[in-house]
Parts: C-alpha cells; sequence; structure tokens
C-alpha cells in the first residue's frame, strides 16, 4: 500500500520537530550547494520536494539567487498548498519524481533533498534518476542526498519494522530504500550521470538533537542553537565519517 503523504504532512508541522531544528536542516543544505556550486548561475532549477519549504524557509532565497527560474514539486498537494500560503514561490507542479512531467533536458540544475529515500524499493529509486537523467540537460548537474546506509544508526533505523518506528515515534512518516556509495555510483552512472564528488552530511546526533531542539524551541535564548550544532558538521573531516553523517551527498553531471 502506498503511503497517503498529504495525510502524512498534515501532521509534520508538529511532528517534524521545532522551527529550531528546521534551520539546522536548512542551514546543512545551503552549506552543502554553497560549497559545490559557488558563484554559478543556471537557467533554470528543479527541487524534487516542497517540504522543507512548507515547513520553514527552505532553499528558496538560495535557489532564487543560482537560477533564473526556480521550480518545485511534491506529491502531497498539502505540502504545495503550504507552500503557496507562505508567499514568494510562483513555479509549484503536483508531480511523482519517477513520472516528471517536463520535457527532457529542461533542467539546467536539479536539487533531490533526501526526496529518493522515501521510495519503496532499489527500482524505484533508479526509475526516479533515470527522469532525473532524462530532464537534465546536457553539462546539467544534480546535487542529491539520500539516507546514509553507512551510518550505523539509519542502518539500525531502516532494519526496524515500520510499526515499531511509529509506535516509538522515531520517525513521523515512512522510511524507503536507500543506497550506499558503491550501489549509488552504479546507479548513476546507469542513468547517464557522472559523479564527480561526494560527502556525508548532517553529523548531528539526529534523536537527541530533535528532543532538545523542541523541548527549547519556546526559549529566545536558544535561538542560536542550530548554529552550535552546525558545528558538528566538523565531524565531516574526520576519518569517521561515513559513520557520523546521517546523509550521502553527491555531486553529478549529465554527459
Amino acid at each position: 500500500m502506498r503511503a497517503d503523504w498529504n495525510a502524512i504532512l498534515e501532521n509534520l508541522p508538529r511532528e517534524a520537530g521545532s522551527d529550531l531544528w528546521r534551520q539546522y536542516c536548512d542551514s546543512v543544505n545551503r552549506r552543502l550547494l554553497e560549497r559545490w556550486l559557488g558563484a554559478r548561475r543556471f537557467r533554470r532549477t528543479l527541487k524534487t520536494d516542497a517540504f522543507d519549504e512548507a515547513v520553514g524557509e527552505g532553499l528558496a532565497p538560495l535557489l532564487a539567487a543560482y537560477g533564473d527560474a526556480n521550480v518545485w514539486i511534491d506529491r502531497a498537494l498539502f505540502a504545495l498548498e503550504q507552500v503557496r500560503r507562505r508567499g514568494g514561490l510562483r513555479l509549484l507542479v503536483a508531480a511523482d519524481v519517477r513520472r516528471l512531467p517536463f520535457a527532457s533536458g529542461a533542467f539546467d540544475l536539479i536539487f533531490s533533498g533526501s526526496t529518493l529515500d522515501h521510495l519503496g524499493s532499489v527500482r524505484e529509486i533508479e526509475e526516479a534518476l533515470g527522469e532525473l537523467a532524462r530532464v537534465l540537460a546536457a553539462g546539467g548537474l544534480l546535487v542529491l542526498t539520500l539516507d546514509n546506509p553507512h551510518n550505523p544508526v539509519v542502518a539500525l533505523r531502516n532494519a526496524l519494522p515500520a510499526r515499531w518506528l511509529r509506535a516509538l515515534r522515531i520517525t513521523p512518516y515512512p522510511v524507503g530504500k536507500t543506497l550506499g556509495l558503491r550501489s549509488l555510483r552504479t546507479a548513476l552512472e546507469r542513468a547517464g550521470l557522472r559523479p564527480v564528488r561526494w560527502m556525508p552530511i548532517s553529523h548531528c546526533p539526529r534523536w537527541p538533537a530533535v528532543w532538545l531542539c523542541r523541548w527549547l524551541s519556546s526559549r529566545a535564548w536558544a535561538r542560536r542553537l542550530p548554529e552550535r550544532l552546525l558545528a558538528l558538521e566538523a565531524l565531516g573531516r574526520w576519518p569517521t565519517r561515513y559513520l557520523t553523517g546521517y546523509y550521502l551527498a553527491v555531486e553529478a553531471i549529465k554527459g
């Protein structure tokens, strides 16, 4: 049975943690894009979900600085409606990342942040990568993040039955499949995408940090907490970085 993402997302603003946690997550993604994209400009960009922008600032200001035209897609109409109400974004499209309603070569930059790891099978991930490659222009960039199966906490979470995850309130949304370093490289290359950079990101211990952010969300003096959590990204320089990062990030070029 497929997840009803509209029903799930109706509860996510209160289940996904506080504004403090969302600020940290947005900052991690912004840092990644700023580090890899630098001062480059793109004609058209695509973001493969609207969740970040539905519950917080997301990447809207940053992508506006990178692209002349920016498109957001999401399977959940609820997420798109939340983004529309918040204002500032115009190109919102209800779409499934496995079946994109865009012409081939339509985008110069695609950012897919923890979207494909909510799909139910490796085959679906490969199908989505094929679609992202199709709508990416020759020489265009895909920046992709997925759950990191090399992280033991992520591996344990993914091994638990879904009913346990819901009962323990570990994740307020369905956990899908993901790919490790080797299998992700193979899947990208099969789709016609050439990986050029890798790194693990989001090294903050997720569950304790979410609880801490939720607990401190009403305290004005805690507004610098996201900045302090970002200091843990220094673990990305350690030899153990693939054990502490919650996501794998990859930059790939088409062609």
